[in-house]
């Protein structure tokens, strides 16, 4: 066996023992820069299926009757497809915009509490629960930042990834409502269908190390993100924001270099989110 095609089964292996354990958010794309004055384009296809968000708690009192609930949103799973345009400022430093289209389900959950003081006992105070599936349709997305990376040495190398994220998507959801007294007996129950739009945005920092292994280049980094659902009810108008989890991540990448001008790039992230991607890149 040569010796790029085993470095390649031991960094596939590896990828794959982490991506179950792996996270959500905006791939590096690659560990090394292009080079001044140099032009590049790539195909990006990410794949994320876990990001969860803080529990955001409500109250509400309107009369008698008052309600506290918790409320929790998590990703399902997302599609990204999208072009990369990339042009070299130094030898070490690229700057980049990325375009295209996303997909995006969420599911959401909700528990709390409630009072009636205007009802006799039991039927004066009791719990509630509900879920609901969002449903998300195809909506153009959009991303920006630059790329640095000097060598040390030979064969190592050192670098830092800054980029935003945007994209905004109409669902449809499906929910289901459980109400129970104060004995734990149902009450009442319920179904609902109604149209939102969500607004997804990120930042992230993320320095990594890597190695050059000849026409292979792996890397290993941490990263900080800020993940934001912003989340607004069509029929009311009503806003809500709900902020990530988790902050820190780390990701696994690696690019193997076809031929001078083209490229492949595979890349899981995790810990703040679960997520693996995969790039083509051609520069000239």
């Amino acid at each position: 066996m040569k010796g790029w095609e085993a470095k390649c089964i031991v960094f596939c292996l590896a990828l794959c023992l982490c991506l179950p354990y792996a996270v959500q958010a905006a791939s590096i794309g690659g560990g090394k820069t292009q080079g001044k004055g140099t032009f590049s384009f790539g195909l990006e296809q990410e794949l994320a299926f876990d990001w969860d968000a803080k529990s955001l708690t409500e109250t509400e009192v309107d009369g008698t009757y008052s309600d506290t609930e918790v409320i929790k949103i998590e990703l399902d799973k997302m599609y990204r497809t999208m072009l990369k345009a990339s042009y070299g400022l130094l030898d070490t430093l690229d700057i980049f915009i990325k375009l295209g289209m996303v997909d995006a389900d969420y599911e959401g959950k909700v528990t709390g509490t409630w009072a009636d003081t205007g009802n006799a006992p039991p039927r004066d105070k009791g719990t509630f629960s509900g879920s609901a599936k969002l449903k998300g349709e195809s909506a153009f997305g959009y991303g920006f930042g630059m790329k640095g990376a000097n060598n040390l040495g030979d064969n190592w190398f050192v670098g830092g990834n800054i980029q935003y994220m945007r994209h905004e998507n109409d669902y449809t959801t499906t929910g289901t409502f459980t109400k129970y007294n104060a004995n734990g007996a149902v009450i009442d129950t319920g179904a609902d269908t109604w149209k939102g739009e969500i607004t997804f945005y990120e930042w992230h920092v993320a320095p990594y190390i890597g190695m050059n292994l000849g026409s292979f280049m792996p890397y290993l980094g941490a990263r900080y993100s800020d993940v934001r659902v912003k989340d607004k009810d069509i029929e009311d108008g009503e806003t809500t924001t709900y902020k990530s989890d988790d902050n820190f991540g780390m990701f696994l990448g690696g690019d193997y270099m076809v031929n001078e001008n083209f490229s492949l790039n595979l890349e899981g992230r995790f810990m703040d989110e679960t997520a693996v991607s995969l790039a083509a890149v051609f520069k000239f």
